[in-house]
């Protein structure tokens, strides 16, 4: 006989939204929910003792219907995230569904489905599907790859008024039910737990002798009932002994039986205590109710702007989305601009470079030439020095000659000064003298003698 190979079950994370902008866990997890009847709801807890405890609901309460369908949904959906096993069963069994009904839409509307995804909240609008099934699909399609968008569904409408609406669901009608069980009795049984709520099904649901029992409200006949529950149970598992189908069940129901009448003993008495309690507590809650009704108008004035709140909260986030949008292009053009900004640096850096060894060249160049023709001019200044020396020599030379020719010059113009007044005097003295030759002829000698010893022309004129 081979041996059976269990299947892997699908790991489906966790998605949340961390509460932002009012959407919280339980309002996706009520979502979730939503899809399913509170006949499979109750399926899929029954066999989880821990999660019964903290919602504070008995199987028995849950076997018999008897939980409220808005009470069982709000408190699964306020602990659901807490419990990972249960909510990835819920979401396994999700799936399916909506992958079928994006198959349809896209086939619908000739698009692809991540299309059709993105554009949920127009096909939302034109209630082509319901508000359950617009946020269960952003939230798990691809793993909530689209979850952001769940901020513009909530732009116009109070999350927690959608939660209400959520848990609110109506429960299943009687054909309905029929049909859910018809779908139980004819699915294959599962190992483990399934097996025995199935088992607990065909006890309550599909029995010839068994019908549905109604449990009153008062925990003495609910014992009761619990007992002729039981007692009808035994006989069945005498009967059925051989195969051990109902023990599970009958041990069970045993056990709850048990904590049934310890809750019960503890409840009367907590009872006695409310009761007085309750009559000390009437004259306040007279009091009180005048109190109760200005608050709860201040609660309504405070739902109201906290409406108001959260739709300024969504535009702001719609504007913040489209800041984003653009600032993310001014960065691209600001990394644009800085990667123009490195390249014309770059060049201009190459091209200074360049720039400089030209000037360097020519500028060396010309140094050299500079030096060349310098040494020139102080050779051709040395030359000059050296004729302005000698020319000052010759000038000193001249100048000596010039004083030399000066005082001479002096000399004989005092010589000549003298000679004409003697000139002078001797005309005066001939013009007088008119008697003797003697004395003419000497005179005449010795002027002949002073023109040959001052060369001076005796000629007369």
């Amino acid at each position: 006989m081979k041996r059976k190979t269990g299947s892997s079950v699908k790991k489906n994370p966790y998605i949340s939204m961390d509460g932002l902008y009012g959407i919280k866990d339980e309002l996706l997890d009520a979502a979730l929910l939503y899809h399913f009847s509170d006949h499979e709801i109750s399926q899929i807890i029954y066999g989880n003792v821990s999660l019964l405890r903290a919602i504070k609901i008995s199987k028995l309460e849950l076997s018999g219907n008897k939980v409220d369908s808005v009470l069982l949904r709000e408190k699964l959906s306020q602990v659901l995230s807490n419990y990972y096993e249960l909510y990835n069963k819920f979401v396994n069994s999700y799936l399916s569904y909506m992958e079928n009904t994006l198959d349809i839409i896209a086939n619908k509307t000739d698009r692809t489905i991540d299309e059709v995804v993105r554009n949920i909240k127009g096909i939302y609008e034109k209630n082509v599907i319901p508000t359950h099934t617009t946020i269960n699909i952003l939230r798990f399609y691809k793993n909530g790859l689209h979850k952001q968008l769940l901020v513009e569904l909530f732009v116009d409408q109070h999350p927690e008024s959608i939660y209400k609406e959520l848990i609110s669901k109506q429960v299943l009608s009687v054909e309905d039910k029929k049909l859910n069980k018809s779908q139980v009795n004819n699915s294959p049984k599962k190992e483990g737990g399934d097996l025995s709520r199935n088992n607990f099904e065909y006890l309550h649901d599909t029995s010839d002798d068994a019908k549905e029992i109604d449990l009153p409200n008062d925990p003495r006949e609910i014992v009761e009932s619990a007992i002729r529950m039981l007692e009808h149970a035994s006989e069945m598992y005498k009967e059925k002994e051989s195969d051990g189908e109902y023990k599970d069940l009958y041990d069970n129901l045993l056990e709850e039986q048990n904590e049934l009448k310890v809750t019960i003993e503890n409840q009367s008495l907590k009872l006695r205590d409310l009761e007085k309690l309750i009559k000390s507590n009437n004259k306040q809650i007279k009091g009180f109710t005048s109190e109760i009704n200005q608050l709860q108008m201040s609660n309504t004035r405070l739902n109201q702007n906290y409406e108001n709140q959260l739709k300024e909260q969504g535009k702001i986030s719609q504007t913040l989305g489209e800041t984003r949008k653009e600032r993310d292009t001014l960065q691209a053009e600001n990394d644009t601009l800085t990667r123009k900004i490195n390249n014309y640096e770059k060049e201009t850096n190459t091209l200074l470079i360049e720039r400089e060894s030209i000037f360097r060249e020519e500028s060396n160049k010309q140094l050299q030439s500079s030096q060349l023709d310098l040494r020139q001019v102080q050779q051709e200044l040395e030359d000059i020095k050296d004729k302005m020396n000698i020319e000052n020599s010759n000038n000193l030379k001249l100048m000596q000659e010039l004083q030399q020719a000066l005082s001479q010059i002096d000399r004989l113009n005092k010589d000549y000064e003298l000679l004409l007044s003697e000139r002078e005097e001797l005309l005066r003295v001939k013009t007088l003298s008119e008697s003797g030759v003697q004395g003419e002829e000497e005179t005449n000698l010795d002027f002949e003698w002073l023109a040959k010893e001052f060369n001076y022309d005796n000629t007369p004129t």
